[in-house]
């Protein structure tokens, strides 16, 4: 049986793809918090993910296949994400306050900034027909 390569192709707006130049100048928590916004957006921000979420939302859930009764929480991974993209944003927003930031990490920082919240618009905007984000976050 033949063993299944491994992909080594980069996904874009991973952390291995921060220029080394801005990656040496990145805190832990920054480089975290990067982390964090490129995993969000590539790994549950699929168009797939947000069908999903809109199906959860009218009641029609994906089914899992081989398994009867059984169905994916497309709108749980959708407000876990939300949560997550909004702590990372407070995170940088806070960076960016630091009036010492070297000006290409601060570039670097405000187009992560900008992917968080054009991701966050996207999910509000789903939710929006729905009665609002606000209205299915748990407190």
């Amino acid at each position: 049986m033949k063993e299944a390569k491994k992909s080594t192709k980069k996904v874009s707006g991973a952390i291995d793809d921060i220029p080394k130049n801005i990656e040496d100048k990145l805190t832990p928590a920054q480089k975290k918090n990067v982390k964090k916004i490129n995993n969000n957006v590539n790994d549950h921000l699929t168009e797939g993910d947000f069908s999903g979420t809109k199906r959860d939302l009218e009641g029609n859930p994906v089914p899992k296949k081989g398994e009867p009764g059984k169905h994916w929480d497309h709108l749980d991974e959708m407000l876990n994400t939300h949560k997550s993209l909004k702590s990372s944003k407070r995170s940088i927003e806070n960076s960016l306050k630091n009036p010492n930031l070297p000006k290409d990490v601060r570039i670097f920082l405000q187009n992560e900034l900008k992917k968080a919240n054009d991701s966050l618009k996207k999910i509000d905007d789903l939710f929006n027909e729905f009665g609002g984000i606000d209205k299915w976050l748990k407190k």
